[in-house]
């Protein structure tokens, strides 16, 4: 239609100077021969040149008209952050389609023609609620729109296989299989894992992440862990989390330090039946088991919790149950502390929470 006008105009007004020069022409051949003939020419080509025109110039001005655009600016952003979202399909119906930028801008040229009183402007980005709004129509129109993420269901889960359970001086100790699915459109980072348990007698304990493998062969730290995945794909591994006490810590490094440095555990290593510490230190070992021993027959309930880069918090629980047999078991592994061997990280002799027989149980999703 706009370009048909386009062409239709500058025809209008060719013939409009055709009709001039020919107006012209026929006044000078009838000049001072016919004077009634002459007012008529005059007169009647003037109205047809006048009509040319004026036909010329409204067909111009309405083809500018079909020709403008009402222009749509705004932004889309993550409701409750205000951190801008790319890759947003923004649709205003038959009107206009777009997308918005890196930074979450966008703009809709809306033609004249398809003018109407408001337009209503839809937002849909993967893993975010559908958004509408609605702007009134003028030339330039502005509008912030704010995406809501989907609740990201079973983001972070148990994983399918058995926990370990064992514990290190008294101090619980616990691996969980956990798995991360991220149904979103960009990387998720989480992170700050923390862990609770309450035993079926209601002793409380609060847990940190320790290591990030089922083996204590190296001493118990404290790293920032964080876990990324990216965009539609899912991670698994399996996470240790820990009582940390630092009397405890502490405790275990002079007893290492005494074994690393007795000649007869460099030349012989741990024997059965040898005795390498002091008797004091023996019982000093004895009381922080007894003091710190948190395992009971029964159901432990556990809730793990993290979060994510942009601060919103995952919390998953689950339930342990021991029967008698492997509490008591676990208890018998204390006698590895008699002699330290329990605490020397990398002797033969596993530390607890690994030792023979290892606890491996079922979880109990909630």
């Amino acid at each position: 239609m706009d370009s048909t006008l386009a062409y239709a105009t500058t025809p209008l007004a060719l013939a409009s100077l055709a009709i001039i020069a020919g107006v012209g022409i026929l006044k000078l051949l009838v000049s001072g021969k016919n004077n009634a003939l002459n007012r008529l020419i005059t007169h009647y080509g003037f109205i047809v040149v006048l009509a040319f025109g004026i036909l010329g110039n409204l067909l111009y001005f309405y083809s500018q008209r079909l020709a403008s655009e009402a222009l749509v600016f705004g932004n889309v952003v993550e409701a409750g952050t205000g951190v801008p979202l790319g890759r947003v399909v923004i649709d205003a119906g038959p009107h206009s389609r777009g997308m918005s930028g890196d930074d979450g801008q966008f703009v809709l040229a809306i033609p004249a023609s398809r003018a109407q009183p408001s337009y209503t402007i839809h937002a849909v980005l993967p893993g975010f609620e559908r958004a509408t709004t609605t702007v009134q129509s003028a030339s330039r129109m502005f509008s912030t729109i704010e995406l809501k993420r989907k609740p990201w269901v079973n983001v972070l889960n148990f994983g399918a296989a058995d926990a370990i359970v064992g514990h290190y001086l008294g101090l619980p100790e616990l691996y969980l299989p956990l798995t991360i699915n991220n149904p979103g459109t960009s990387p998720i980072t989480l992170s700050n894992f923390s862990l609770s348990m309450t035993s079926p007698s209601g002793n409380k304990r609060q847990m940190i992440v320790g290591t990030s493998s089922p083996s204590m062969m190296a001493p118990w730290s404290l790293p920032l862990l964080y876990v990324q995945v990216k965009a539609l794909e899912r991670y698994s591994w399996v996470s240790g989390f820990i009582q940390y006490d630092q009397g405890v810590q502490s405790l275990s490094q002079r007893v290492t330090k005494i074994l690393q440095g007795s000649p007869g555990f460099k030349q012989t290593g741990p024997q059965v039946g040898a005795s390498y510490l002091s008797t004091e230190l023996h019982e000093e070992l004895l009381s922080a088991a007894e003091q710190n021993w948190f395992w009971e027959p029964g159901t432990s309930s556990i809730k793990l919790v993290c979060n994510d880069d942009s601060g919103r918090r995952y919390e998953i629980s689950t339930g342990i149950t021991l029967s008698e047999k492997q509490v008591a078991s676990m208890k018998k592994i204390t006698e590895y502390y008699k002699s330290g061997y329990g605490i020397l990280f990398g002797s033969q002799l596993v530390p607890v929470g690994s030792a023979q027989p290892s606890q491996q149980v079922k979880l109990n999703p909630k």
